[in-house]
């Protein structure tokens, strides 16, 4: 089931041209942060995303492209999609 904020994240990424890869990628990892949270990422700002990505290293001991992706998918859906800057 698609979500308002699921259909306005696909809007935005055709928008900027994103390749199908990287589509697929910030849609996984945003789901992962989701889950991870239990909570719509609309009610969750700086502080979980850090928390996560911080679980991401420590937890799951994943680097560099991995979090990278990570990092970069929450990053376009929270300044692009939900056009918040913090």
């Amino acid at each position: 089931m698609s979500t308002p904020l699921r259909r306005s994240k696909q809007r935005d990424m055709e928008l900027k041209g994103l390749a199908e890869t990287t589509k697929s990628a910030y849609i996984y990892h945003v789901r992962r942060f989701a889950e991870y949270h239990g909570k719509s990422p609309e009610l969750l700002g700086t502080e979980e995303i850090k928390e996560y990505l911080y679980y991401l290293i420590k937890e799951e001991k994943r680097r560099g492209t991995y979090v990278n992706y990570a990092y970069s998918a929450l990053k376009f859906l929270y300044v692009r999609t939900l056009e918040r800057v913090e």
